[in-house]
């Protein structure tokens, strides 16, 4: 019997991977792009949500923490959907 060739090719897997990546690093520019451009808009005077420095600093430092748990989910998953 001739045996089919699967769907998922080494290209194919290639491309996920790479747009994996391409996914991860797009998502690092708009966490640290998002938190640049609304804390001044934040702390305009007459803002519609006013907030002073420490909430501003409480806002910058969340990013860290979502840029680490996107690095993690997007390496697990690449791993788990490649085996």
């Amino acid at each position: 019997m001739e045996k089919k060739a699967g769907w998922i090719t080494p290209f194919k897997k290639q491309c996920f991977v790479t747009a994996g990546v391409c996914l991860n690093m797009s998502s690092h520019g708009i966490v640290m792009g998002f938190a640049a451009i609304l804390l001044p808009q934040l702390e305009r005077p007459g803002s519609a949500i006013p907030i002073d420095k420490d909430s501003g600093s409480w806002i910058g430092r969340w990013r860290r923490k979502v840029i680490t748990r996107s690095e993690m989910c997007t390496g697990f998953s690449c791993n788990f959907l490649m085996s």
